[in-house]
Parts: C-alpha cells; structure tokens; sequence
C-alpha cells in the first residue's frame, strides 16, 4: 500500500502571543529551561531538544498575526522529571495539578503559563 502524499511528519512549531514578552521569556527560558534560539525584545523562539520550537509574539509585535480570540492552544512537553518541574514551578508561584499516574504510561502535571496558555508536563514511565 502506497502512502498518500502530504502526510504530516512531526510538530514544527508552536506560536503564542504574549501579553507580557518578559514573562513568557522568563517561564518559557528560566523556569522550563528551553534554550532560546531567536529573541528581539518582542519576539521569542525556544527548541525543544532539537524537535519542535514554541515561537511567542509580543502582543505589539508586527509579527502578532496569531488569532487569540476563542483560539485554544495546549503544548505537550516531554520532560525528564515532572516531580521536581512542578515542584520549581509551585515554589515560582504557579499552580501546577498534579502530577498523576496514568493508565497509558506516563506521569503528567498541567500549568497555565503566564498567558493562561495550557501546558502539559509528560513523564515517560
């Protein structure tokens, strides 16, 4: 069996818009600790262990065409130890739930970065 053309390979990117470039800067780079890759004061790129990156607009960015209105957007990040990241996210004043075991194979805790944007902490069992 042939397989169609066009098939999706993996996940890209991910694109934000922040209200407040500093924060996401300080949550996506000092507290989850992803390298930034790109960063001109309103724009920011982070990489995700060489994969995908989480690319984040300032709201007064000439970049901001991202729709916010009604827009839902999770990341899902693989992480090494979601004990000890929620842990440091809880002591940064961040309401983390979880983490929880489950049925499927992993340990994962949620947050809402400091846009609400959810993010969910997966650890591989």
């Amino acid at each position: 069996m042939t397989e169609p053309a066009g098939k999706v390979l993996r996940l890209q990117r991910v694109m934000l818009v922040s209200s407040n470039i500093d924060r996401a800067r300080e949550f996506y780079g000092n507290l989850l600790g992803l390298p930034c890759v790109y960063d001109d004061d309103n724009d920011l790129e982070f990489q995700v262990d060489g994969g995908p990156t989480i690319m984040i607009h300032g709201s007064d960015s000439s970049s901001s065409s991202v729709a916010r209105d009604g827009a839902r957007v999770s990341i899902y990040l693989e992480v090494d130890d979601v004990d000890a990241l929620a842990a440091r996210l809880r002591r940064a004043g961040y309401g983390v739930t979880g983490p929880s075991d489950e049925p499927w194979g992993e340990r994962i805790a949620y947050v809402l970065d400091p846009d609400g944007y959810s993010i969910s902490l997966s650890q591989l069992k």
